[in-house]
């Protein structure tokens, strides 16, 4: 006859069934930490200019700030032309949760990412990873010129870390590639890589799709357009290395 189970057995049996601590994991060859770890960190994120009201200041003060957008892939779904500077984040993006979870982790994660601190505002500041995250600013953020002089004032010579921009077609195009180099990107130094998204809806808000020709044929366009660009201008900042030409499926052309 089996003896029944004691307290102390059933807690035991509940916990091996159901682990929430694998206590083996700090015995783990230090390589293998390191690529737990590595799957924890984000994605490509958007890093979206904005405005944030200071509710500190005894009258009512608004400064632009850099905030985490959401993934690239969310993005890319919508209008990013019909976006204002009151709207949300389209995701809820968090710092890796490899900075909070020991010295090891923290360490390793600090290797990617790095701060980016506004000079006044917590709101403004986060965790940046300069090879995959991408800064866009919206077309109601550039409507207003000293939208940049209050980035560059607030994040300094931060922003000469950022490698790449998303730009939507529309935009670049209404703006011209030289004035929006010029006026926008200039800050950002040495860009390397300039995403130009295809933005094309029709009346009902629809995506127009393109066909791989025409795909094929504009992304030759926008480089040999931004080739004479380079060539032609005496640009010493906001000029990319490279320049692709995306789909809203988020493919680099």
């Amino acid at each position: 006859m089996t003896s029944p189970l004691k307290t102390g057995d059933v807690a035991f049996k509940m916990e091996s069934e159901n682990p929430t601590t694998f206590h083996l994991f700090p015995k783990l060859p230090m390589e293998l930490q390191l690529m737990v770890w590595e799957h924890t960190w984000p994605s490509s994120r958007v890093i979206e200019a904005t405005h944030y009201e200071d509710q500190k200041a005894e009258e009512f003060r608004e400064l632009a700030i850099l905030r985490l957008g959401g993934s690239l892939p969310r993005f890319l779904k919508g209008d990013l032309g019909s976006r204002s500077l009151d709207d949300k984040p389209l995701e809820q993006c968090q710092n890796p949760i490899a900075l909070q979870v020991c010295h090891i982790s923290r360490q390793h994660t600090l290797k990617k990412y790095t701060p980016f601190r506004h000079a006044e505002f917590n709101a403004g500041s986060f965790y940046f990873d300069p090879q995959s995250d991408i800064i866009w600013l919206s077309q109601d953020f550039t409507d207003e010129p000293h939208n940049m002089e209050n980035i560059t004032d607030a994040y300094g010579s931060q922003l000469q870390s950022i490698r790449n921009v998303l730009v939507e077609e529309f935009e670049w195009n209404d703006s011209t590639a030289y004035r929006y180099t010029k006026d926008y990107l200039y800050p950002f130094g040495k860009i390397q890589n300039l995403l130009i998204v295809y933005g094309g809806f029709d009346d009902k808000g629809k995506l127009l799709v393109l066909c791989e020709k025409d795909i094929d044929f504009m992304s030759k366009y926008y480089r040999n357009e931004y080739a004479r660009l380079v060539a032609r201008e005496n640009l010493d900042n906001g000029v990319s290395k490279n320049l692709h030409f995306i789909t809203r499926r988020a493919q680099a052309v």
